[in-house]
């Protein structure tokens, strides 16, 4: 899907469709993935960038409706960051378009010069990415700097900023250790004023290795340290390089050894199960994305949801229901790795918190929890054990913006899977309600086809292709027809149309389209959780619907 993804749209200047339809076909060829709008009214140009995700405007100066100095007056109006590329006729002036160069245009072009356009616009483009990328990254930079401190001043860890040796910036948490009425009381104090002497020169030695020969891995200390009232108390320092304002400084976090770890709050645990609730789950996920780089340290989501609490609560009762659905978060305990994060999500639903874990390895314990997680209650005699939970993953390897986006996520991923058909016995599939058991199939190569098309589905034989449908009439999202192909042993896809005949007459037709829904749904969550605006068109069959 990368080709969708980065297609990037071009705002062409010029009076004629077939003119704009041309570059977009011939910079296409090219290799680019690019969609166009075209335009000859300069009044528009605000409407049309404004509304549109437009990364380069290219003007056909040869077309007589285009005139040059005016457009580039108005872009220099409108204070446009996109790139301005110019397509000239060999009979154009120099000093135009050398002024056009001078006053903001980026490039220009000959026309019928199609390898030297598409070097030019793959460049702009290129810059013109990176330049946004910079944007949101140096965005995001001072986002999460704004949520550090804010973290920082809510968290119990005492945590204080130095420069060479003097705070300049401490959290309550930390103010609160020491013993001052006021943060303001510590700004310009020397960190070596709040340890015993013994411990100077080894503190300093560290602060100096700190600031001036730039270590990178934080040093620890225990040490003795003095509050203001002048009562003493053994801590454990961690000292590590940070920035603050930009600026390049030291952090301290003092951890008193004689204060005890905080305890939960009783206003973050589920009352029935004592597990943290919701709230605290986010909080937690919050924590994780702001203090681990999730790329270098992923961590998995698993959503654990009783797909049976529906008749549960019938069955027993709402009382008896919930007690049930309660008693069955001790089951999880029991599957969960040590180390994991287990909180209850909703009445029915609890999810998982499992740090370094690989995806395969995190499918596995999902499998597990599955098979083996049980609610406490008695099967009728004869009453088949069926699976009592359904799971929704996801592996946080990525920058990622709140914890309610991924919560989200993961519970998509729990809805599709509890949508999974479950009609196939071993390679054999079952037509289920509604679906056609098709036409008898007749000869020995039929059978060898249905068979083959059977092994497809039930091992991830087939593939789905995603053609773009162009407008150039300025739409906004991007959208795509979905196509199914069956993929050969030697990498060959075969088109639908080769073998939906057959399809047909061995029953599999919606089991088909089910897998082409299901698994376009889940292209769709992927990239509209990267921010495509993105729309799909799936064709399905009468016995589908």
């Amino acid at each position: 899907m990368d080709s969708l993804s980065n297609s990037a749209t071009l705002l062409i200047l010029t009076a004629r469709e077939e003119e704009a339809e041309g570059l977009v076909t011939s910079l296409r060829n090219g290799g680019l993935a690019v969609q166009g709008i075209f335009t000859s009214e300069p009044e528009r140009l605000e409407e049309l960038t404004s509304t549109n995700s437009v990364e380069l405007i290219l003007c056909c100066e040869y077309d007589p409706a285009i005139d040059l100095d005016v457009w580039i007056a108005r872009c220099q109006e409108l204070e446009l960051d996109i790139p301005f590329v110019i397509i000239a006729s060999a009979a154009t002036e120099s000093d135009a378009l050398i002024r056009a160069l001078r006053v903001g245009a980026r490039d220009l072009t000959e026309q019928g010069d199609p390898d030297h356009l598409q070097i030019v616009v793959a460049r702009e483009l290129s810059d013109f990415a990176h330049r946004r990328s910079e944007a949101r990254l140096r965005e995001r930079l001072h986002e999460c700097e704004r949520r550090a401190r804010d973290l920082i001043d809510a968290t119990g860890e005492a945590v204080a900023f130095l420069k060479e040796g003097i705070h300049v910036q401490v959290n309550p948490a930390y103010q609160e250790l020491y013993g001052f009425e006021n943060a303001s009381d510590l700004d310009g104090f020397p960190l070596l004023d709040l340890v015993v002497g013994d411990y100077h020169q080894k503190l300093r030695d560290t602060l100096r290795l700190m600031e001036k020969q730039g270590a990178i891995v934080p040093a620890e200390l225990d040490v003795e340290c003095v509050r203001a009232e002048g009562s003493r108390f053994d801590a454990h320092l961690c000292i590590s390089r940070s920035e603050l304002g930009g600026e390049p400084c030291v952090r301290v976090m003092t951890n008193a050894r004689e204060s005890q770890a905080p305890q939960p709050t009783p206003g973050s645990l589920d009352a029935d199960t004592e597990l943290p609730n919701r709230a605290a789950l986010i909080e937690e996920i919050q924590s994780r994305i702001l203090n681990e780089d999730t790329k270098d340290n992923p961590f998995v989501i698993i959503y654990v949801g009783i797909g049976i609490f529906p008749t549960l609560l019938q069955d027993r009762g709402l009382t008896g229901g919930l007690k049930a659905a309660a008693r069955f978060g001790g089951f999880l305990q029991d599957l969960a790795p040590e180390g994991a994060y287990l909180a209850r999500a909703t009445e029915d639903a609890y999810v998982l918190l499992i740090s370094g874990m690989r995806r395969s390895n995190a499918e596995a314990l999902a499998s597990t929890i599955r098979q083996k997680a049980r609610l406490p209650i008695n099967r009728e005699p004869g009453e088949e054990d069926r699976p009592q939970c359904g799971t929704g993953l996801l592996l946080v390897d990525f920058l990622a913006d709140s914890p309610s986006d991924l919560l989200d996520t993961v519970y998509r991923d729990y809805v599709f899977s509890m949508l999974e058909p479950t009609a196939r016995s071993g390679t054999e599939l079952q037509p289920e309600s509604g679906e056609s058991a098709g036409a008898e199939i007749e000869s020995e190569q039929d059978r060898l086809d249905a068979a083959r098309m059977r092994s497809a589905l039930d091992n991830d034989g087939f593939l789905l292709v995603y053609q773009p449908i162009v407008s150039l009439k300025g739409d906004r999202q991007e959208s795509y027809n979905v196509l199914l192909r069956l993929r050969e042993e030697d990498g060959t896809l075969i088109d639908a149309k080769d073998f939906l005949d057959m399809a047909i007459k061995s029953g599999m037709m919606v089991a088909l389209d089910r897998w082409v829904i299901r698994s376009a749904i889940a292209e769709l969550v992927a990239q509209r959780a990267l921010g495509q605006e993105i729309n799909f068109f799936v064709s399905v069959a009468e016995e589908t619907l």
